[in-house]
């Protein structure tokens, strides 16, 4: 399996957000709702975040798998 990420860590040079960079993953690359999922946990797990900030906001992202 591959990992990737989708990020706007330079939002004001490029002016764009994180939303504006998962909206062509879903419309242009076709990704379903769990790749969408599963690319926002990858992101997640691999940032340089506090353990629980991450284990928290991966919760959230499986609770809006559940909830689409």
């Amino acid at each position: 399996m591959r990992w990737c990420s989708l990020n706007a860590d330079e939002s004001l040079l490029f002016d764009t957000d994180l939303l504006r960079e998962y909206e062509p993953a879903r419309s242009v690359l076709g990704l379903s709702d769990e790749r969408l999922a599963a690319v926002a946990a990858a992101s997640i797990t691999g940032s340089a975040a506090p353990n629980a900030l991450k284990e928290g906001a991966v919760e959230r992202v499986a609770a809006w798998l559940r909830t689409s």
